[in-house]
């Protein structure tokens, strides 16, 4: 626990320096020279600031406003803004990776600190670089790297539930500590859906391999099964039923850690309120909740579901056996008929 209070001690520390400096920093508009004495009679103007540059600067004014107002979701729109105006802007970059950190955006933030401390012949960067290294170097304690490798070639890759590319891979993937799910899907392929988790720092490869589905045979009145008889329907439902429960799994184990750092003693410093310090972590606790929730009643609507195929696909259930119908209940997928 002291260890994780520290971390969070260091990485607020961090983002209020890297502000403080930013707030500092002089605009990227260069110095124009004075005019020579020798001729007084000419007159030198210096060169203006671009409109784009002024209006970038106003947002920047405003989004440093909104930071200390307490708003940083407000702030990084206001930012996302300014940089539209002003996309070479070091300024508005630095505030950019500050803002990612302070909303826990660890890959966004690693991001930008790159891109600026890549920007070696900058006067701020220049003055300011041991104190973005720190930054850098306290974003990537959160951070670890995932490999995602395996067949078939161009099966689509999830991490999450977010699209990442598909087989093979670019390039290793930049993910926050903790646990992630990898889905893996292609066509004529099973999905398969595997959980991992990653440390501080950690490279892990991950090797995942799709298993071909069977053809269905081409026989007349007679549904596709495999060799055990059963309907390959009953399979996809029974292995999305899988994926579902997983997920839902996954999902509440998420929910629980951010619920725990909720409850926590560092969420309650002296001076301040839960709310204001660990918002992201009770709004976060009530999504992964509301997933759990959703993929549990998948789950087990999937598994009715399969249950019920193979059921109807049994021979005796021509004769003897009729179903009137179905429906969801609180407890799960209900049927009525001749059983």
């Amino acid at each position: 626990m002291r260890r994780a209070v520290f971390q969070r001690s260091r990485a607020a520390l961090v983002a209020g320096l890297l502000c403080r400096s930013a707030v500092a920093a002089p605009t990227d508009a260069a110095p124009t020279d004075a005019a020579p004495t020798a001729a007084p009679a000419e007159v030198v103007a210096a060169s203006p600031t671009p409109e784009s540059d002024r209006d970038a600067e106003a947002l920047v004014v405003e989004a440093i406003r909104l930071r200390r107002e307490g708003d940083e979701p407000a702030a990084l729109r206001v930012l996302e803004r300014a940089r539209g105006l002003a996309p070479d802007s070091t300024r508005v970059l630095v505030h950019l990776a500050s803002v990612h950190q302070s909303l826990g955006n660890w890959v966004a933030a690693e991001a930008f600190l790159v891109e600026v401390l890549a920007r070696r012949a900058d006067g701020y960067v220049e003055r300011n670089q041991a104190l973005l290294q720190d930054a850098l170097s306290v974003v990537q304690a959160h951070l670890a790297e995932l490999v995602v490798t395996g067949s078939p070639a161009g099966a689509a890759v999830r991490v999450d539930g977010r699209p990442v590319g598909v087989l093979p891979l670019a390039a290793a993937l930049r993910v926050p500590v903790g646990v992630h799910v990898i889905d893996l899907e292609a066509d004529g392929h099973w999905p398969l859906a595997r959980s991992i988790e990653l440390g501080a720092r950690e490279r892990r490869t991950e090797s995942l391999s799709l298993q071909r589905r069977p053809e269905p045979e081409a026989t007349r009145g007679a549904v596709a099964s495999d060799d055990s008889g059963l309907p390959v329907l009953t399979w996809v439902l029974a292995g999305a039923a899988a994926t579902a429960a997983v997920a839902g799994g996954v999902a509440w184990a998420i929910r629980e850690d951010h619920a725990q750092t909720w409850n926590s003693d560092e969420c309650l410093p002296f001076g301040t309120t839960r709310e204001r310090v660990c918002a992201d972590e009770r709004d976060a606790a009530r999504r992964y909740e509301a997933v759990a929730v959703g993929s549990a009643v998948a789950a087990v609507a999937l598994a009715g579901g399969a249950v019920l195929s193979a059921w109807l696909a049994a021979p005796e259930a021509e004769a003897s056996a009729g179903l009137d119908g179905c429906g969801i209940t609180a407890g799960g997928l209900a049927c009525h008929g001749r059983f």
